[in-house]
């Protein structure tokens, strides 16, 4: 079991005193910035009534010192959230993986600015051969026990050409977490499971100009969609492959009622798929987990969702039971977590 996050909290304190005090810091310096801006802006406002000539350059001024309010908050903000990544973020990760008996043999590194390997996710082919990457940070990679995970924050985007204009639209496919894992030995084929409202929170769904984009498996080859035994799971997934009897093998009943439960567990979007030596699982959200705001304290209900979503994402391969995963005659079963 993950320790419990009150101890967690207290192994942390020294980390959340020191980010405290540089949020302070920090606001305490853009205030006086504030003041600055907020006094040229009435100096304006006087030239302004008294008709001087020299409201162009009070103009420029102010124009100015917006500017470099501005910059300072960018600044400030990003050189706050990095060290509470650095700090708070890898503290939590720490404090679960390494004060349990659930893990053994941990190894993880975070990145924050990173994010899980691309080539994975278009081999996964759950998204369209031309859906890029418009944003991804906060990179969780390593080994638990036998098992290589990955998970991210990503943002994937399209950009489709529109025929009357001339111009480019974006649309975005997915924004949430990516998360792959790897297990032996390999899946025959593909086999991909979407949330049913996948489709229906698409930005595509308006118009329909491409099926191709708001199911992209099936214009990739995985276009056989099964029906399985169990009716509950029928309504929660689409089910498609390129090969029926590996995704009958893999799909058990065990785990298509473990596969639902995970899916109760998120309220977004959960789109999974099976192919080569991984697992590759795009857990839709509008959340960013790892943040911090710079205008108020990270408070211990802010913090203990993040412990809980740091828990949820590490026991994600052992909720999915992939180490219980249906072997040929001959062959070691895979541990994962």
């Amino acid at each position: 079991m993950p320790p419990a996050f009150s101890e967690v909290k207290q192994t942390l304190k020294p980390a959340l005193e020191a980010v405290e005090q540089t949020r302070l810091d920090q606001r305490n310096k853009l205030r006086k910035r504030m003041w600055l801006l907020a006094s040229v802006a009435i100096g304006n406002a006087f030239l302004l009534i008294l008709g001087t000539g020299w409201i162009v350059l009070g103009i420029l001024l102010l124009l100015g010192v917006l500017a470099y309010t501005w910059l300072f908050w960018s600044n400030s903000k990003e050189s706050y959230t990095l060290q509470f990544k650095q700090t708070v973020v890898v503290g939590l990760a720490e404090a679960l993986l390494h004060k349990t008996g659930a893990y053994k043999k941990v190894d993880f590194e975070y990145t924050p600015d990173g994010h899980v390997d691309f080539d994975l996710i278009q081999r996964s082919r759950l998204l369209p051969k031309d859906a890029v990457i418009a944003r991804g940070e906060d990179l969780f990679k390593g080994r638990i026990q036998d098992a290589a995970i990955q998970f991210s924050e990503l943002t994937l985007v399209s950009y489709i050409d529109d025929g009357e204009t001339g111009t480019k639209s974006k649309v975005r496919h997915f924004k949430g977490i990516g998360f792959i894992a790897s297990v032996e030995p390999s899946f025959e084929g593909v086999t991909i499971l979407q949330s049913h409202n996948a489709a229906s929170r698409s930005k595509l769904a308006r118009g329909f100009r491409k099926l191709s984009y708001l199911l992209p498996s099936v214009s990739l080859g995985v276009n056989q969609e099964l029906a399985m035994e169990d009716p509950t799971f029928n309504e929660t997934f689409v089910t498609r492959t390129s090969n029926e009897a590996e995704a009958r093998a893999l799909l058990t009943p065990g785990r298509m009622s473990e596969l639902v439960r995970f899916r109760d567990k998120h309220n977004g979007r959960v789109d999974i798929s099976f192919f080569d030596t991984h697992v590759c699982l795009l857990l839709g959200s509008s959340k960013n987990y790892f943040e911090a705001p710079l205008h108020r304290e990270a408070d211990s209900e802010h913090l203990h969702q993040l412990y809980e979503d740091i828990c949820f994402f590490f026991s994600i391969a052992s909720e999915l039971g992939l180490d219980r995963r249906s072997h040929p005659p001959g062959t070691a079963p895979a541990s994962v977590v």
